[in-house]
């Protein structure tokens, strides 16, 4: 799964699996933007490492800036900011998604 937000508020979800490829595209406000990217600098991002990272249940997120910033975290975050910027994030895939990919609650 790719999920791609724009600071413009434009964003796009795309989801491969065995049935085929799904794609939804849309907008979000840009708090939650502002919001994701609060939380992960409370977390350290991108500086932050995890002690362990559990196979099957991982993420990668970068963030595109010059020069783009990535981390690689388990979807069960020790961090308790990078969970709040996964819940927000999840929230934007449901939403995007129509609830055909029911992850985290929806968001604006």
């Amino acid at each position: 799964m790719l999920l791609v937000l724009d600071r413009t508020g434009l964003a796009r979800l795309d989801n491969w699996h065995r049935g085929g490829t799904r794609a939804w595209s849309g907008s979000i406000g840009l708090e939650v933007m502002d919001e994701v990217l609060a939380h992960l600098a409370a977390g350290g991002f991108p500086d932050w490492r995890p002690r362990s990272i559990v196979p099957g249940a991982i993420y990668t997120l970068t963030v595109e800036g010059n020069p783009p910033q990535s981390v690689i975290d388990n979807i069960n975050t020790s961090n308790p900011e990078f969970k709040k910027a996964l819940a927000l994030l999840n929230g934007v895939i449901r939403r995007l998604s129509r609830n055909a990919i029911p992850v985290g609650p929806d968001s604006p």
